[in-house]
């Protein structure tokens, strides 16, 4: 019964299951059925069909004309239903759908049957149903562009946004107009307000069908290319276009370079979610009489959160914004579509948000902006490698703190310090061929050039492939956005995720004007967060005594280890980590020269003999107290304020406890 129960599986997931018992299903849908079926489970639909069928020996035959694929759909609809109901345990006869006298279906008392006889419809279906397309008019495809201009609508697309009344539109169509028709200061007023009023409503519209494409398994750039009509409007012509064309704007956004391949979004998180992980203990023994029971299974929750972020920014004037759509116009001649001033203008927007959220995916952290002040774009959310770290400081997770391991130089030393840094893992992680590696894409090329050099003499001269590291075979993913960073992250598949409360909910602008000034804004909420981390200890140093137990997410320190005595810090690249050495005797740091906005440095102390200090004073002076670290492991994490003369405090741990600053980060777990 494996095949029906994920097939029913698909129609749970992608919510369809009222659709087929009010036999509502499209071509569409059956498509998104395929599609999300070859994703789950790896194996086409149709195989998988004919493999059951072989197992149960079926000999069942589905009347009607097979050509047909209404009749195939109906089949298929009616069998599923009396397959849920056997499931359920109740009779759905009621709930068949109606004209289905060729295939009569009866209520069985085997699921087998019934299971035998969706997967013969199924596979029909399979063989007889259209391809999933745009819509059509005479037979023809909808065009992106339209039919063709018309007095009345841009590109012939009769919908209210593409109202050549609009002179938005009108400009698009003839650029000109902006010099032969200037603006004045009450057409700016005017023109304005509507440009405005209508691209919010855009906004809205890309936003929802974003959450749409997405529940739908098919917020893919390929298919929306191709084109779907899952959510099309057949009654409206010009809903159509305005849909197709939506869809091609999206699919635009999702060719931006992204990490979503490595850090899959998890939705529906408003505030915080727990995870529950379970942790097993020894059960088996040499067996003995009597009542010697052995075993235990501790459960451990981990904490998801999200964070407010918000755009909020000064709209220019309608004359600075078609000066610069104009622009566009005569440098994109090549571009397939011809997008209005409304959807050009999202495009820019969400392209810039997308990029900026990706930027801080991976070296954000979310940090209270000051009163009156604005927040830099890296701290508007919390990313993979802050997140990380913090799973370090809560004791969940032990770092690969070897100076071996914590950066590299060249193509030949990222490699055996990849290579190094697997095989140091292979010696305590069991099956460490589920993991993958994840490697900063900026240095793809320096990893390139140091396989040609170490491998370029074997066989073929071609040495290992780029993408796997070399005797361990462990997949490599290339982790854009990283900046210089060295890291070295090992993770099973889709274990770290991007966090999110509604699919396409940054992309929802909104505008209102006050006085002179137009303000546009918009608010959503996003995070990170593994599914399983580590099993928590109470402090790192007990969480490093137990090595790498039940621990899934393992990672370099890429660091810098600080010369001795020394009284200040200074910025070395990208690094964040900063690590005191073996002092001779008191010392105390002042500054951290070279920091940058946006983002936080975190002071360790390596060695507790003499561990440097930082006073309450100069460029410090807003830290909580004086920092008087005790152990080794204690440390700082502060960063810039908004005018760049003072360091903030986030965290700081002395004598083993961490301590978070809530005013600043207030929904760091152990914070509230």
């Amino acid at each position: 019964m494996k095949f029906i129960e994920q097939l029913k599986a698909v129609f749970i997931s992608l919510k369809m299951v009222d659709k087929a018992r009010n036999q509502e299903m499209t071509s569409a849908d059956w498509k998104a059925i395929r599609v999300a079926y070859r994703k789950e489970y790896g194996t086409e639909l149709a195989d998988d069909q004919a493999e059951f069928q072989r197992q149960q020996e079926a000999k069942t035959s589905i009347a009607g004309d097979p050509s047909q694929e209404a009749a195939d759909n109906a089949a298929a609809l009616a069998i599923l239903n009396a397959a849920l109901a056997e499931a359920s345990g109740g009779n759905d006869n009621e709930n068949a759908p109606a004209g289905c006298a060729a295939t009569p279906v009866q209520r069985t008392d085997s699921v087998v049957d019934a299971a035998q006889a969706i997967a013969g419809a199924l596979r029909e279906m399979s063989r007889q149903t259209l391809p999933d397309k745009p819509a059509t008019v005479n037979g023809s495809a909808l065009s992106p562009n339209g039919p063709g201009h018309t007095e009345a609508y841009f590109c012939g697309i009769e919908h209210p946004l593409y109202s050549m009344e609009r002179r938005y539109n009108r400009i698009a169509l003839n650029p000109a107009l902006a010099l032969t028709q200037p603006l004045n200061a009450v057409m700016e007023k005017e023109v304005g307000a509507e440009f405005r009023e209508q691209l919010s409503a855009y906004a809205g519209i890309v936003a929802g069908r974003i959450n749409e494409l997405r529940q739908a398994n098919l917020l893919n750039p390929a298919l929306l290319a191709e084109g779907v009509s899952i959510g099309i409007d057949p009654k409206g012509l010009g809903d159509q276009y305005l849909t197709r064309r939506t869809d091609l704007l999206i699919a635009r956004l999702a060719t931006i370079r992204n990490v979503y391949d490595i850090f899959p979004r998890r939705f529906g998180v408003q505030d915080r979610e727990v995870m529950i992980n379970a942790f097993f203990g020894d059960f088996s023994q040499a067996y003995q009489k009597g009542g010697i029971w052995k075993g235990n299974v501790e459960l451990q929750p981990e904490i998801c959160y999200v964070d407010d972020a918000m755009f909020k920014t000064l709209f220019n004037s309608m004359k600075e914004i078609e000066r610069q759509y104009i622009g566009y116009l005569n440098t994109e001649g090549s571009d397939p579509i011809k997008w209005t001033m409304i959807e050009w203008a999202m495009l820019n927007i969400s392209t810039k948000l997308i990029e900026e959220q990706n930027q801080r995916k991976v070296l954000g952290l979310y940090v209270k902006p000051e009163d009156g002040k604005s927040g830099h774009t890296l701290n508007a959310g919390t990313g993979v490698y802050y997140t990380l770290l913090r799973y370090y400081n809560e004791g969940k997770i032990a770092l690969v703190d070897d100076s071996a391991f914590s950066g590299y130089t060249s193509g030949a030393t990222m490699v055996a310090c990849v290579t190094n840094f697997l095989l140091s893992l292979s010696e305590r992680v069991p099956d460490l061929d589920k993991y993958e590696v994840i490697l900063n894409a900026n240095h793809r090329a320096m990893w390139k050039a140091g396989i040609r050099e170490i491998y370029g003499k074997d066989t073929d001269f071609t040495g290992p492939q780029g993408d796997v590291v070399p005797d361990h075979q462990n997949r490599i993913r290339w982790c854009p956005y990283g900046k210089t960073l060295p890291f070295i992250w090992v993770q099973k598949p889709g274990n770290i995720q991007s966090i999110e409360l509604t699919a396409g909910e940054m992309h929802a602008v909104q505008f209102e004007s006050d006085m002179e000034d137009v303000k546009a804004w918009s608010i959503w909420k996003e995070g990170t967060s593994a599914a399983y981390a580590g099993k928590p200890f109470k402090t790192k140093a007990e969480r490093a005594a137990h090595g790498f137990e039940d621990q899934e997410i393992f990672c370099n320190k890429p660091c810098v280890a600080l010369a001795a005595d020394a009284e200040q810090v200074t910025v070395s690249g990208d690094f964040r980590h900063y690590v005191t050495g073996v002092n001779t005797a008191a010392k105390a740091i002042t500054d951290i020269v070279g920091a940058k906005a946006g983002v936080a440095y975190l002071i360790e102390v390596g060695d507790e003999t003499h561990p440097q200090t930082i006073a309450k004073s100069g460029k410090f002076a807003d830290l909580t107290e004086a920092f008087t670290p005790t152990k080794k492991g204690d440390y700082l994490m502060v960063i810039l304020n908004a005018d760049g003369d003072r360091f903030r405090e986030l965290e700081r741990c002395v004598g083993g406890t961490r301590t978070i600053n809530q005013a600043l980060q207030p929904n760091v777990p152990g914070g509230r």
